[in-house]
């Protein structure tokens, strides 16, 4: 009996310092479970607050471009983000030297394929093909996801060469789907994609398709908010 007595007293410890443990174990796994929800409400509140979209971000989007220089910050410490949308803005105004200034500035940090893109366009309008196609060149080596665009830029700026037939190639390749997009996915009125209606008007126009033509040159005129670039396509 004696023997047995000492059994059960050493059953009842172990069952004690296992419930102990059990106890232990579940208040880590609340302070746990505490800190993993804390730091999921940091993340989101840092994705949101980067996600934010800036006021001059959203002019531009809108064709408000004027509104997009003035609201951008232009100081030495300004972020990408700002900076681009400053040198898209004055790009859209005719300001090359100010929009080649910040995208280039942009670029001393940071290959960024979007601004070669853009400065590839603004080197195009100022007349400077060859120099426009190096910069589609670094745009496509970072961007592959913007191809469509590049070919089209690409093609714009042979045209700008005289280069009909290249030009042609490159338009054929995108052709298509640029269309289909433009006529169903986009539609008209919006500043984005002035460009793109444009550019397909102007290769349409070289390439003898002169209703598409007038058709892109109709919904880029919906688009154009306060952008200048019409004077651009006009001196063709």
């Amino acid at each position: 009996m004696r023997s047995y007595g000492t059994s059960s007293n050493r059953l009842s410890a172990s069952s004690r310092r296992l419930d102990e443990y059990s106890l232990l174990s579940f208040e880590s796994l609340g302070v746990l479970a505490s800190l993993l929800a804390l730091a999921a409400v940091g993340f989101v509140l840092v994705v949101g607050l980067r996600g934010r979209r800036l006021p001059e971000s959203r002019a531009v989007g809108e064709g408000r471009y004027s509104e997009a220089l003035s609201e951008a910050d232009l100081s030495e410490d300004a972020d990408r983000a700002s900076l681009y949308a400053a040198a898209v803005a004055a790009k859209h105004l005719l300001d090359w030297h100010r929009s080649e200034l910040f995208f280039h500035r942009i670029l001393f940090d940071d290959d960024y394929g979007e601004a070669w893109l853009e400065l590839g366009l603004v080197e195009t309008y100022r007349g400077n093909p060859t120099e426009a196609l190096k910069c589609f060149d670094r745009a496509a080596a970072l961007r592959s996801d913007l191809t469509e665009s590049i070919i089209l830029h690409r093609a714009f700026a042979r045209l700008r060469l005289g280069e009909i037939d290249p030009a042609r190639q490159l338009f054929e390749e995108v052709e298509v789907p640029l269309e289909t997009k433009l006529r169903t996915d986009i539609g008209s009125g919006e500043p984005f994609f002035l460009e793109w209606f444009l550019q397909c008007s102007s290769l349409w126009r070289a390439l003898g398709q002169s209703a598409k033509a007038e058709w892109a040159l109709a919904q880029a005129e919906e688009a154009v908010g306060e952008s200048r670039l019409l004077e651009v396509y006009g001196e063709e």
